[in-house]
């Protein structure tokens, strides 16, 4: 017997030393390894989807309750910083110079070549290299608009000891832009005949070609304005010969001639061009020949508090909801609609005559305003693309008028007394 124990016990010691690592090791259940992620298509389309959820929009509509992360881009916003409810700067605005992401795509390019060749479709496989570069460009088109040229990174960045080869300069405004231009006429026949309209497409390509074509294009064509007021630098990280516009501006037409001949096309359904154009943000894709490509929003899924933060307070009320006006258009904005008829950009001004700075706690004034009958006249012969965007005094939401008000302005002899809507007390 003790023979026999001490054989047991001298196997199990074997056994157990023979094979600790691999007892101690647990394995993952729901993770994927990278060779089993790359030759699936289930774990293409799951890296994809990640991808996808980092692209950073300019119009970045939140959930989050307890801070402003809606349309933080949108020049509806604070254009200087962003605040949380509590009067607190966030830390992320404006993060856009991202270069972890960028690693992580040409990672993503290189294991496409690399592990997924072979094991993927052939068709399959250039759909997904194709998304993958398209994701890199729209990146750095992000990060071009913000800062002018960057550096262009291609290949993936290895740790090293000494990262000085990895501070690399910056490159011309005019690569940049160059480089977006290029990659998306390398891809856009590997997409093949896809229309799905919240993924990568031949159709997203060119919009972004035509995009940066067109912000390209513009910056060329205002060198010289930019260069009196000291914009352009010398190594051409910011600034665009006026030289190469043509170019830039024939490349978008080009992109857009493409667009029309693959069926996109302006929203049209309603006779209202106002309500025309609001409904073609609010349409469902599926409905709206002008969507190329989009973020969905359906409520269950994908969510946003836009509307409940952007709505009047009447409106609000109307809901049972307590948030509203949160987000509101600046006067600059709703100055850039033009006049229908005469196309002219007419400024709104307050004051007959010169323009008057006015200390907004004093409740008195003897300046002389200009009138209105009623306040949608402010508005009125204005590009009704603006009804479309703005709700002002005389708009309607969801069969519900708008009324605005701030106040009271009441004639004295030698001018205005003024009310505060809060400090008013009925007659009654």
């Amino acid at each position: 017997m003790k023979k026999n124990r001490l054989s047991i016990a001298l196997l199990l010691g074997l056994l157990l030393f023979s094979s600790c690592d691999s007892w101690l090791e647990q394995e993952d259940k729901m993770a994927f390894t990278e060779n089993q992620a790359y030759t699936s298509e289930t774990g293409l389309n799951s890296i994809a989807a990640n991808f996808y959820g980092r692209m950073k929009y300019w119009q970045d509509f939140g959930t989050d309750g307890d801070s402003y992360d809606l349309t933080r881009w949108d020049e509806a916003s604070n254009n200087s910083q962003y605040w949380n409810f509590a009067g607190n700067v966030g830390t992320d605005y404006r993060n856009f110079y991202d270069y972890a992401f960028i690693r992580e795509l040409n990672l993503h390019i290189r294991n496409l070549n690399t592990v997924s060749a072979g094991s993927i479709a052939v068709d399959k496989l250039k759909y997904f290299q194709a998304e993958a570069r398209y994701f890199r460009a729209y990146t750095y088109f992000k990060m071009v608009v913000q800062y002018g040229g960057v550096p262009l990174v291609t290949e993936v960045t290895e740790y090293m000891e000494d990262p000085t080869p990895l501070a690399v300069p910056r490159n011309k405004e005019s690569e940049i832009y160059d480089f977006i231009i290029s990659e998306m006429d390398a891809i856009k026949e590997d997409f093949g005949t896809a229309r799905v309209k919240t993924r990568a497409t031949k159709g997203a390509a060119m919009a972004l070609k035509c995009r940066a074509a067109l912000y390209a294009g513009t910056l060329a064509y205002n060198y010289d304005k930019s260069a009196t007021k000291t914009l352009n630098l010398s190594s051409g990280a910011t600034g665009i010969e006026r030289s190469k516009a043509e170019g830039y501006l024939k490349a978008c037409l080009d992109a857009c001639a493409e667009l029309e001949a693959m069926g996109y096309q302006l929203y049209q359904k309603q006779a209202d061009l106002a309500t025309n154009y609001a409904e073609a943000f609010i349409a469902k894709p599926e409905d709206n020949p002008e969507l190329i490509f989009c973020k969905a929003y359906d409520g269950v899924n994908v969510k946003n508090n836009f509307t409940t933060r952007a709505l009047t307070r009447k409106l609000v009320r109307a809901s049972n909801n307590k948030a509203g006006c949160q987000v509101n258009p600046v006067l600059n904005l709703v100055n850039d609609y033009e006049m229908l008829n005469t196309h002219e950009v007419k400024e709104m001004d307050a004051y007959v005559g010169d323009e008057v700075i006015e200390d907004m706690n004093v409740y008195t004034s003897t300046c002389k305003y200009n009138l209105y009958d009623k306040p949608e006249d402010i508005f009125a012969g204005r590009d009704p693309r603006l009804a479309g965007t703005v709700l002002y005094p005389g708009s309607s939401f969801r069969g519900t008028s708008v009324d605005l008000q701030a106040g009271l302005a009441l004639p004295t002899a030698d001018g205005y007394e003024f009310k505060a809507a809060q400090t008013i007390i009925s007659d009654e």
